[in-house]
């Protein structure tokens, strides 16, 4: 910052001095004194500086990164930004972030409740910057989807978690599996699995154990797809999640057409699991489960209530605040 304002110091002097120069040459000011060609370049210098103001403006809002962002969409931060920014300001902090590893991994265990086990621990992303404070998960990935962004960030995270579930498991004796999160970008990308491969190698992390979980929005994409390439990960020995089913899109059918291993059902039951009507579709989505070998999970879960409730429903993989807080490790 300090080579910035000496930049700009520069680059105003050398403009002053161009202007003096210009305006002496080619007007008649019909000046005869010294005292009077003073006056002039003091007048000349003092109007140069909302020009100077003006160009350091322009150069510090590029100090993040030199990279121009086609922004595509509104970003709403509200109740997490301390102070208004503008989209290209939040693009540059974000790359910043990236680049200087500036985003923090936390982890949250899934319990089974009958053992206590920890089966698998969900990567979680938390960005805290000193300007705009937390950012969540879905405004990060909002602003680095709306910024061309989200594979590189997807990346950065790929490696960054791998790496500290490998030094989690030096560390414990039990080592449950890594749960990873993809965004469709980076799930539908045959790059991804290359990458995935490459660093779990460098780690000495094998494939099994890493579950890829994908969002249901994935399948608003292309569904003969994405059940192609749920079937190269399956080919590699990775696991594969459906995360937030019942959340937005889902109806039972997709379960029969996916060769997932797990289903994580999202807190939105919860809401209303002591209804016998909720209670009911839990029970259907855990039969289906049953047939086919899959393992169910119950995300968002707060109160020993519903641990009760789910536990009668004979659904025991639970995961939220009531049993394990997110963790930086």
């Amino acid at each position: 910052m300090k080579a910035n304002k000496q930049s700009h110091i520069i680059l105003f002097l050398i403009v002053s001095v161009v202007l003096v120069t210009f305006f002496l040459t080619w007007f008649d000011f019909g000046v005869s004194s010294n005292v009077g060609l003073v006056v002039i370049n003091v007048f000349i210098v003092l109007a140069m500086i909302p020009l100077y103001y003006m160009i350091h403006r322009i150069v510090d809002s590029q100090s993040y990164a030199p990279h121009t962002y086609r922004y595509q969409g509104n970003l709403d931060l509200a109740g997490i930004t301390k102070r208004k920014q503008s989209p290209n300001i939040l693009a540059r902090k974000l790359t910043h972030a990236i680049e200087d590893d500036l985003i923090d991994i936390y982890f949250q265990k899934i319990i089974d409740t009958r053992t206590g086990g920890v089966l698998y621990m969900e990567q979680l992303a938390r960005w805290n910057d000193k300007d705009l404070g937390l950012i969540v998960p879905d405004a990060l990935f909002k602003l680095a989807r709306n910024t061309d962004q989200v594979l590189k960030l997807d990346k950065y995270l790929i490696k960054k978690s791998i790496m500290k579930y490998k030094s989690y498991c030096k560390k414990n004796e039990h080592q449950p599996k890594l749960a990873l999160n993809l965004t469709p970008e980076s799930f539908l990308n045959v790059n991804t699995i290359d990458y995935l491969l490459d660093t779990l190698k460098k780690y000495h992390v094998a494939p099994n154990d890493v579950c890829l979980e994908i969002a249901e929005t994935t399948f608003m994409n292309d569904h003969g797809e994405c059940i192609r390439f749920i079937n190269v990960y399956k080919n590699h020995d990775f696991l594969v999640a459906l995360d937030d089913f019942g959340k937005s899109y889902s109806s039972l059918g997709i379960l029969e057409s996916i060769d997932c291993d797990v289903i994580k059902i999202d807190r939105l039951f919860l809401e209303n699991i002591a209804r016998e009507k909720t209670q009911e579709i839990v029970r259907m989505i855990q039969k289906i489960a049953t047939i086919s070998s899959q393992v169910i999970v119950v995300e968002g879960v707060e109160t020993e209530a519903e641990k009760e409730i789910l536990e009668q429903l004979k659904c025991t993989v639970l995961q939220g605040y009531l049993l394990h807080r997110p963790e930086k490790y």
